[in-house]
């Protein structure tokens, strides 16, 4: 008999267990908690207790009466919090400060404690039904219960966090995206008059601002792809592949380094001849690549130091190298430096960790490939093939 029992009371168990498996908003999960608590043990009330701030705070009961008992800050509740053990209550102790729970038909009281991680989160209290008192069994059936619920109750906070910090950062994108827009069209603008401008008088003054106004289009459409809600939920970027040089792309990745990077020496060497060059590309996207890596190389090397970019043809592939004399890559952190956010042990330094992720990014939608050579104070090279179809 008492097999059977064990049995039926795991069955039963696991039937509750598994409503907690879907997505459940905070309050709906104290909903089913206390549903399925009374359908287990046969009871007639129960009410969810939460810690916050140190103060049990009555979340969730079965019936609006019990919200109108207040919690005594040393009464049992607050016991069988402290204390983490779950315990039957004979109304006949608790009667005199709650003459409304007998009124109620209430016999005795079963207190679950709730916890996460060996930290207390609350209680679960549930009331007899009918001036029935609990069973030893039925309460160990409601402690086993108490650690699907404080699961339950757990998850669903971290999916309510989750989406206050989706809906916070949506917010943000949205405000940035409106503000950003409009300095940048001004900036592209201003910087297409003064183009022409100089255009006759200083050549070479033309050609930063010429810089400048290409730079201003590039973060413009920069800011399209990463401020679009929808691409950044879906981790899409929007591609515009079409023929493409890749030493325009090369020339224009020296210039911008040589103009942001005084202090370090670029060498760049270019060993494809004409129709070696041409692949199938998105130009902002294999630029934005490109200077990533120049960036990064120019990041973790010292100042005065050369940093060297290579081009040449491999096969079916155009191959492009960067390479520093840097402080390099520890072995151990070889695997992750493409992760998105990862810094491993350079996290003061400026940057969020996402040059080489997004890296990676564009070179699989382009049916690439990335990889790293590095050894520590030896420096590091970064080779990237692209197909040529």
């Amino acid at each position: 008999m008492k097999k059977a029992q064990k049995n039926d009371s795991l069955v039963r168990l696991y039937e509750s267990g598994i409503k907690f498996l879907v997505p459940l908003s905070v309050v709906d999960t104290y909903k089913t908690i206390m549903k399925e608590a009374i359908k287990l043990v046969n009871a007639s009330y129960g009410s969810i207790f939460i810690k916050k701030n140190g103060v049990l705070i009555r979340v969730y009961a079965s019936t609006s009466s019990l919200y109108k008992t207040k919690i005594r800050p040393k009464g049992f509740t607050y016991r069988a919090a402290s204390l983490a053990k779950p315990t039957i209550l004979d109304i006949s102790k608790v009667e005199k400060f709650h003459p409304r729970v007998k009124d109620m038909g209430v016999k005795s009281t079963i207190f679950i404690p709730l916890a996460y991680k060996k930290e207390s989160i609350g209680v679960l209290s549930v009331d007899s039904f009918k001036y029935r008192t609990f069973s030893k069994h039925e309460l160990d059936l409601l402690k086993h219960f108490g650690s699907l619920a404080s699961l339950a109750i757990r998850k669903a906070q971290l999916y309510q966090e989750a989406r206050d910090a989706i809906g916070f950062r949506d917010l943000f994108i949205s405000l940035a995206n409106h503000e950003l827009r409009t300095p940048m069209t001004t900036i592209y603008a201003y910087s297409q008059l003064l183009e022409k401008k100089l255009a006759k008088k200083s050549p070479k003054e033309a050609k930063y601002a010429k810089l400048m106004k290409d730079e201003s289009k590039r973060l413009e459409l920069l800011l399209n792809d990463f401020l679009r809600l929808d691409q950044i939920r879906k981790g899409e970027m929007e591609y515009r592949f079409k023929k493409i040089d890749i030493r325009d792309v090369l020339s224009r990745a020296t210039d911008l380094f040589e103009s942001g990077h005084k202090d370090h020496r670029l060498i760049y060497r270019n060993e494809m001849v004409n129709g070696q060059s041409t692949i199938t590309a998105d130009f902002d996207k294999i630029l934005q690549l490109v200077v990533n890596l120049l960036n990064n190389a120019a990041k973790f090397s010292g100042r005065g130091t050369e940093v060297e970019l290579l081009a040449k043809r491999s096969g079916e592939f155009v191959c492009i190298m960067v390479k520093d004399h840097g402080v390099g890559i520890h072995k151990r952190d070889l695997g992750h430096i493409f992760e998105e956010f990862y810094k491993g042990n350079r996290k003061r330094l400026p940057g969020m960790g996402l040059g080489l992720f997004l890296a990676r990014s564009i070179v699989d939608k382009h049916g690439g490939k990335i990889s790293v050579k590095s050894k520590l104070n030896k420096g590091t090279i970064m080779e990237v093939l692209l197909p040529v179809n």
